[in-house]
């Protein structure tokens, strides 16, 4: 090791120790006692570690400098005090020092690197000085009889994980100049009961106060402008919360699991709550969300058994999927009205919610099915049907909407696997974007107030062909001239589709309008023979015998 070779050529060992010039280089190992002698600046890294036998250690107030884990694993040390000349404490310079149970830092220590204390479990009290301006990361990692601290003077950031796993830990004192509470500083910190923030704090990273079980009271300030996912994950007894309107943003998981919340107050300002940002609460009853957010995240206030009233404001853009599901007590929802995108299951599980027959309706507006009918009858008074409100149905395979139906939202029908039919009423003339998106089964839309150019995606518009060619008198004549228009331009597509899943009528109608060029007919008439669709083939030789020209000499055979 380096200090053996200083130890044989420039070094000097005064009794227990080596020196080179004015930095104690290393300690015996079976010192009990150790006073640094004057004119000692610097206190070397690793100087003292692994000393289980050193119990007392006097420093010289020469000593500016305590390096890298210099007296790291003294298990036997059991105080130790930092005169005021000392500036630096680095790297684990204290960590894994079992016993020590008082620690007094005087004025002039300014920087204590990441690890200082971490894991000494004996610490109970900690003041840390007013001439303190970094506080490293890990610093009082697990010291889990730690009870109460003090961090007074100009410190503008507590590192990572600074007092993670504090178990014990009672009471913080916070500098009032503090900005920035890092990654999980304070998680898990079981016995904190108030963390009373001072005002000028800006961030508190993720899980900052995570897991902390009995934090009853947080005061959060005004400045605060970024508060990161899990901040307050977990948080059982935590019964009031104001969120300023500094705050744009709430993420994920911010306030997930906080048990007793019974109060929320959401000030203006706020534009955006993330996924489960307040899921899995049991106490909240009324929810007031304030004008000016634009979406609530995807189970942002999922499985609160207690949730009674919901207000959303008309800003409202988004309401995430599963925003509200399985919240059994909400009785009353006032929603906006407008265009907004609502994802799937948003109120699964809202029994009350829902009327008799599991219909989710609100302003003569259809939110949310509940039912388990594959064909239900929706009521007949109903006038639109919300984004997403039938999004992610397992069940239904047939959908009539009522005449006076006018509008259709976002991904109103997507995501329903087993949908076949789809009726859509005169007055809807536009649909939301991606209306059946995912609905792979969709075999037939009936759209009487849509021409098929209207539906974005090919496989839209050739279910709505063959849904006009079976009711075609129920389109005005405007829309027919323009299916017809469709029906010739891609027959192919349409006449395929028709015979894979034998629909007669598509057939029926496209030969009685002559809408079957001569020069295809062969080839459909060996596709429906391929496919062993006999009615059809009928149709299509019959067709041929009376429209078709031919010199064919079988022309006149039919299937008699």
């Amino acid at each position: 090791p380096f200090y053996k070779y200083y130890c044989e050529n420039e070094t000097d060992w005064q009794e227990d120790f080596c020196l080179v010039g004015h930095c104690l280089l290393k300690g015996r190992r079976n010192l009990r006692r150790a006073i640094i002698p004057e004119g000692v600046t610097e206190i070397a890294a690793d100087a003292f570690a692994g000393c289980v036998l050193l119990s007392e250690v006097h420093i010289s107030d020469s000593v500016q400098v305590i390096g890298w884990r210099a007296f790291a694993e003294c298990t036997g040390l059991t105080g130790l005090t930092i005169p005021q000349s000392v500036q630096v404490l680095g790297w684990r310079c204290l960590r894994g020092c079992l016993r020590l149970g008082k620690i007094e830092l005087q004025e002039g220590v300014r920087i204590m690197e990441g690890g200082v204390f971490s894991g000494c479990r004996g610490l109970r009290n900690v003041v840390l000085p007013e001439s303190l301006v970094h506080l490293g990361s890990w610093a009082f990692f697990e010291c889990n009889n730690l009870v109460t601290v003090k961090i007074k003077g100009c410190l503008t950031s507590i590192g990572d994980w600074t007092f993670s796993g504090c178990s014990n830990l009672i009471r913080v004192e916070l500098p009032p100049g503090l900005i920035s509470i890092g990654v999980e500083a304070f998680k898990e910190c079981l016995n904190l009961e108030e963390a009373d923030l001072p005002p000028g704090l800006q961030v508190i990273r993720r899980r900052a106060f995570a897991g902390c079980h009995c934090l009853r009271k947080v005061n959060l300030p005004e400045t605060l402008t970024q508060l990161q996912e899990e901040a307050f994950a977990g948080c059982w007894d935590l019964e009031k919360l104001r969120l300023p309107g500094s705050l744009k943003q709430i993420p994920e998981r911010a306030f997930t699991g906080c048990d007793r919340l019974q109060e929320l107050v959401l000030e203006p300002g706020l534009q955006d709550i993330g996924a489960e940002a307040f899921a899995n609460l049991n106490c909240l009853e009324r929810l007031i969300i304030p004008e000016g957010v634009l979406r609530l995240g995807t189970k942002s206030f999922s499985e609160d058994q207690a949730l009674r009233e919901v207000q959303l404001p008309e800003s409202l853009q988004q309401i995430g999927a599963g925003a509200f599901a399985g919240c059994q007590s909400l009785k009353q929802l006032n929603l906006p009205q407008g265009g907004q995108k609502i994802g799937t299951g948003a109120w699964t599980g809202c029994i009350h919610l829902a009327d008799e027959k599991g219909f989710i309706i609100w302003k003569q507006v259809l939110y949310g099915y509940l039912g388990r009918d594959e064909v239900p009858v929706l009521p007949s008074g109903l006038l639109g049907v919300a984004s997403g409100a039938w999004r992610g149905n397992g069940l239904v395979k047939e959908l009539r909407l009522p005449s006076a139906v006018q509008t259709v939202g976002w991904q109103a029908l997507a995501e329903m696997p087993l949908l076949q039919k789809v009726f859509l009423p005169a007055g809807v003339t536009t649909l939301g974007p991606e209306p059946f998106a995912g609905c792979q089964g969709l075999l037939l839309i009936t759209a009487l107030g849509m021409a098929p150019e209207r539906f974005k995606e090919n496989s839209d518009r050739l279910a709505a062909a063959l849904g006009f060619c079976l009711q075609p008198d129920l389109y005005r004549t405007e829309l027919v001239s323009r299916y017809k228009s469709y029906l010739q331009a891609e027959y192919r597509q349409v006449l395929e589709r028709a015979i894979d899943h034998n629909f007669l009528g598509v057939i029926a109608y496209m030969t009685d309008q002559k809408l079957l060029p001569a020069e295809a007919f062969e080839e459909l008439l060996a596709y429906a023979q391929q496919a062993k669709t006999l009615e059809i083939v009928a149709l299509l030789l019959k067709y041929r015998q009376h429209q078709l020209k031919t010199t064919d000499p079988f022309a006149n055979l039919t299937l008699d």
